[in-house]
């Protein structure tokens, strides 16, 4: 569907682009989606929501400092190629440096 492929690009290139420049920048990821939007050059305008809940992308820091992550987005196709085996739908994308 459309709504799981603006999901996809969301997590696998806004947040996920936003996420890298923050590092190369600061070393660690942020503790928070939410510092992506602040600061005197924000990496992103706002943060993307799901487009049919307007829910929040999961996100989860690993460590701290957190030198790795995990996006989370729930497809409603729960057969989608891109999800998870097993998950009932679930799109995800972890990153560890």
């Amino acid at each position: 569907s459309a709504r799981d492929s603006q999901r996809r690009a969301a997590v696998s290139n806004t947040l996920r682009g936003a996420l890298e420049s923050y590092y190369t920048e600061n070393g660690s990821f942020p503790q928070t989606l939410n510092e992506l939007t602040t600061g005197a050059t924000p990496y992103l305008k706002s943060l993307p929501t799901d487009p049919r809940t307007k829910a929040n992308y999961s996100y989860t820091p690993n460590g701290n400092p957190a030198v790795g992550y995990t996006l989370d987005a729930q497809l409603e196709n729960a057969h989608d190629k891109d999800a998870k085996p097993n998950s009932n739908g679930l799109y995800e994308i972890v990153v560890q440096k």
